[in-house]
């Protein structure tokens, strides 16, 4: 069974941003692609249910799903609106 947590990241309002699922849940997914870095490999998805991005890690199996409120959140913290 997956179990979801909110990510420790927090937006410009101090709310958190994201969810932290403990594996992919099951759900028709669209690969998009791999990416490497120094901290692991991640593959990288797209949630054709609900069309919001993923991201897994494939050392932890964890799974990162930003829904588009939070990516406009995401885009505020960044400094969007300045």
């Amino acid at each position: 069974m997956t179990s979801k947590q909110p990510s420790k990241l927090i937006d410009c309002d101090g709310d958190p941003v994201g969810s932290v699922l403990s594996d992919m849940p099951f759900v028709v997914n669209e690969y998009v692609g791999t990416a490497k870095s120094e901290n692991g490999t991640y593959e990288l998805y797209f949630n054709l249910s609900i069309r919001t991005p993923m991201i897994k890690n494939k050392d932890t199996g964890k799974v990162c799903v930003f829904d588009w409120n939070d990516l406009v959140s995401l885009a505020r913290t960044a400094g969007l609106d300045k």
